[in-house]
């Protein structure tokens, strides 16, 4: 009975954690039933993880082609499992009471296991992941990333489960618990509105992402359709394609155009001497800044370029590429560091770059919030709900960093995040080429003085 009992107690958390992508409040419950099972059930309790765990972590990668969403089950399901019944053997040691509270570092250790084992926060926190909607939550993370919002969800789970009558009942815990969580979430909101008056008074740059995607693989949801498309390979034709959108770019006022991942494919090295020339004359005729993503099958790598006005290129590889599907990055590395540089705009501003799924791990939140400025991140989704999802997720590199994301996106939304998180514009390029050209704050660190208009 005991098994049964763990396995119903899962069974309710993972359908109000599933609940939590369309209701968030919903998200502060969830993991209450779990924590009455570590409380209550002891080793059973691993059960209960390993429900939790597989529905959850597999619903978050349901997007995903082939075998993803098989390995997110079993991942989520070891990982929330194992930490259900190592916790739940202490708990059965403990006064059912305060063996509730035992669900935090559950969560914890869970989340923890996930991310070593090289999962995206989308995947490893996807509980956290379904307070997306709201960026004060989000804010909260800013001491902890995902793990803080993981720990503060499951501590609300713990809150509710000692009001639930029998061995577990504990109202003066519940009321502390409550007290604190109110605390916290105070906190948050000053926090972001902050921030959000921080931005609404800092200098603003223009800047676009321009995404002209090439003609589509007859099976919409194929990730690796960039890599072996022929409009990609053909350097010519891409740069043909994309020249007209870059001058419109340039023409309203942005002094920054990143394109997407994989904009093109260069097979040999005529072929990355013809793309990077073309860059190179937009980037000097236009006065602009690009960031021009490219798949490198010769070095091999998936990479990036940043082209200055005066024809100056730094680049900057993928640091966390599809193992098995994407090269290996040349060097391991922090976000790419750029200065933002152009003779009739804003000069010495940082710019950040990372590509894809980079924007997807904690890794980059340190370097990026030390140097403000701007963070491009060149991307490519594909359709069928991932697009949405993935999209939805930049608003942690945006609150945690402070900093103004552009996310030029292949096959998938092109979008613009303020460092409070607000959505400033977006734009699908399944309904045709994108130029999305935006006014976005920038606030400078505390070493580079504020963003200047240089006459030279």
């Amino acid at each position: 009975m005991t098994w049964w009992f763990s396995f119903g107690l899962g069974l309710a958390s993972c359908v109000l954690a599933l609940a939590a992508r369309r209701w968030p409040l919903s998200g502060w419950l969830a993991l209450a039933p779990l924590a009455l099972a570590v409380a209550r059930t002891g080793v059973a309790a691993g059960l209960s993880g390993l429900v939790v765990g597989a529905a959850v972590t597999g619903f978050a990668m349901r997007h995903q082609p082939a075998h993803l969403p098989r390995l997110g089950v079993i991942g989520g399901g070891v990982a929330w499992g194992l930490a259900a019944t190592l916790v739940g053997v202490v708990a059965a040691l403990l006064d059912p009471r305060a063996g509730v509270l035992l669900v935090v570092p559950c969560a914890l250790l869970a989340t923890v296991t996930l991310s070593r084992a090289g999962a995206p926060r989308w995947a490893a926190a996807a509980l956290a992941c379904t307070q997306e909607p709201h960026p004060f939550v989000i804010c909260m993370g800013r001491q902890g990333g995902e793990l803080a919002v993981t720990g503060l969800l499951a501590w609300s789970g713990a809150a509710v489960a000692w009001l639930v009558p029998g061995p577990s009942l504990w109202p003066m815990g519940a009321l502390v618990s409550t007290l604190v969580l109110a605390l916290v979430l105070f906190r948050a909101v000053r926090s972001i509105r902050a921030s959000q008056r921080a931005l609404d008074g800092a200098p603003r740059l223009r800047v676009a992402a321009v995404v002209v995607d090439g003609p589509r693989s007859a099976d919409p949801v194929d990730p690796l359709w960039p890599g072996r498309s022929p409009a990609a390979r053909d350097v010519e034709a891409t740069l043909a394609r994309y020249a007209p959108h870059v001058a419109r770019a340039a023409a309203e006022g942005a002094v920054l155009v990143v394109l997407p991942e994989v904009a093109v494919v260069l097979e040999h090295e005529q072929a990355s001497r013809t793309w990077r020339d073309g860059v190179r004359r937009w980037a000097v005729a236009h006065d602009v800044t690009i960031v021009a993503p490219h798949l490198d099958l010769a070095a091999p790598s998936n990479t990036l370029d940043v082209v200055t006005p005066r024809g100056e290129l730094s680049s900057h590889d993928k640091q966390h590429p599809a193992p098995g599907i994407e090269p290996a990055p040349r060097a391991l590395t922090g976000p790419g560091a750029h200065v933002l540089a152009a003779r009739r705009a804003v000069s010495g501003t940082p710019l950040s770059t990372v590509i894809c799924v980079d924007l997807d791990y904690a890794d980059l939140v340190g370097p990026v919030r030390a140097r403000r400025g701007l963070l491009a991140v060149p991307s490519n989704d594909w359709p069928g709900g991932f697009e949405r999802d993935h999209d939805r997720t930049s608003v942690w590199a945006a609150v945690l960093t402070e900093t103004s994301v552009i996310r030029a996106t292949g096959h998938g939304l092109s979008s613009m995040r303020d460092g409070a998180g607000r959505l400033l514009a977006r734009a699908s390029s399944l309904e045709g080429p994108v130029v999305l050209v935006c006014d976005v704050p920038v606030l400078p660190d505390a070493e580079t003085s504020h963003p200047r208009r240089d006459g030279s």
